[in-house]
C-alpha cells in the first residue's frame, strides 16, 4: 500500500486526538508523494482533505478551499475511500464559514449519504455538525430535536468521543436561553471538557479553544 495513505490514516487519528502534530504529519506525506516520479497518487486526495480542515480551523479559507479543489482533482482519478465523507464535511464548514449556510446543510446531507461506519471513532458526528448550523440559523426546534433524539442533558458523564455532541448541546441551550442561570448551569460542561483536554492531551489546543475554532463566522441577514 502506498505510504502516503497510511500517513493520512496516522493523521486523521492524531486529529481526533486533538493533537497538533497532525499537520506535520499531512505535510511530511505530501511531500513524499510529490516526492515520486510518477504524479501524485489518488490516494494522496484524503490527506489534502486533512489539511483543508486543519486550515479553516485558522481560519485561512482560501487555502483550505484550495486544499479542498486538489482533492477532488485527485479522487476523481478512479479514488474510491470510506474517508470520502470527510471531503463533504470540511467543505460544508468552508462554506458556513463564508456564509452559504443552506449549501452547507446539503453538503452535510450528501456526506451522510456516503458516510461508510469504520473502526475508527467518528468524534466529530455530522448531525452534531448540522444541529450547530441550525442554531446559526435559528432554527432551534431542528437543533432541540437532535437533542432528544441523542438523549443529551447537562447532568451527562462526559467522555471525549462524546465532547462535540456535549459542546453542540451547550451551544443549543445557550440559543434556547441566554439568562445568567441557564449559562452558569452549562458552565461546568466547559470546564469539564478543558480540564480533561489538558491533561490528556498537554500539548493540543484546549477543548474550548478547539471548539471557538469551530464557531460559524455566519450571521443572520
Amino acid at each position: 500500500m502506498w505510504r502516503g495513505a497510511a500517513g493520512g490514516l496516522l493523521g486523521l487519528a492524531h486529529r481526533m486526538s486533538g493533537d497538533l502534530e497532525a499537520a506535520g504529519i499531512y505535510e511530511q506525506a505530501l511531500e513524499l508523494a510529490a516526492g515520486r516520479s510518477e504524479p501524485m497518487p489518488p490516494p494522496a486526495a484524503d490527506l489534502y482533505v486533512g489539511m483543508s480542515e486543519l486550515r479553516r480551523e485558522h481560519d485561512d479559507l482560501e487555502a483550505a478551499s484550495r486544499y479542498l479543489r486538489r482533492s477532488k482533482e485527485l479522487s476523481g482519478q478512479g479514488w474510491i475511500s470510506e474517508h470520502r465523507h470527510r471531503w463533504y464535511v470540511v467543505t460544508a464548514r468552508v462554506k458556513e464559514a463564508q456564509g452559504d449556510s443552506d449549501r452547507a446543510l446539503d453538503l452535510l446531507d450528501e456526506a451522510e449519504r456516503l458516510y461508510i461506519r469504520s473502526p475508527a471513532p467518528e468524534v466529530r458526528p455530522i448531525p452534531a455538525v448540522k444541529a450547530r448550523m441550525w442554531v446559526g440559523q435559528g432554527r432551534l426546534a431542528e437543533a432541540l430535536g437532535w437533542v432528544r433524539e441523542r438523549g443529551l442533558s447537562v447532568d451527562d458523564d462526559l467522555s471525549y468521543l462524546r465532547e462535540f455532541e456535549h459542546i453542540t448541546l451547550v451551544r443549543v441551550l445557550i440559543a434556547r436561553s441566554r439568562t445568567d442561570r441557564a449559562g452558569s448551569s452549562l458552565r461546568p460542561i466547559v470546564d469539564q471538557a478543558a480540564a480533561r483536554r489538558a491533561q490528556s492531551h498537554p500539548r493540543s489546543r484546549p477543548a474550548v479553544a478547539v471548539d471557538a475554532a469551530d464557531r460559524p463566522r455566519w450571521r443572520p441577514r
